[in-house]
């Protein structure tokens, strides 16, 4: 990414000029436990740059280890965001049935149980 130039007019005061948008933005879904091993290192990436507010929660290995003793039977959906071949965002999601007042219903939520309930979109500011 561009950062941001400014230009000073002619009363002095700078104006902001954003930067040339050259990136090509896209989104995913993947519904293919081998594709969530696939992005392990690009995730990794991901929560690098986004280190200030990365907890052990918003990591490849937390999920993958979530995924591997309470995810049997569940259908995985990760949303991604990419400019260009660069993951800027990620939001592991989770397709579970449910029965709410005693009818039976499918949704797509978070990666949780009652066992663990942190979850994160994670996004890079574009």
């Amino acid at each position: 990414m561009q950062p941001i130039r400014t230009q000073q007019n002619p009363s002095g005061t700078r104006l902001l000029e954003p930067p040339q948008r050259s990136e090509r933005l896209r989104f995913e879904v993947w519904e293919d436990i081998k594709v969530f091993t696939d992005l392990k290192n690009d995730w990794a990436c991901l929560c690098k740059e986004l280190s200030d507010n990365i907890t052990v929660f918003s990591s490849h290995a937390w999920y993958e280890s979530w995924w591997e003793y309470y995810g049997k039977g569940e259908k995985i959906y990760i949303f991604t965001m990419w400019v260009d071949n660069k993951l800027v965002g990620i939001a592991p999601l989770m397709w579970k049935k449910l029965t709410i007042h005693g009818m039976p219903c499918k949704t797509i939520g978070f990666i949780q149980n009652n066992q663990s309930l942190h979850n994160e979109f994670r996004v890079m500011t574009l």
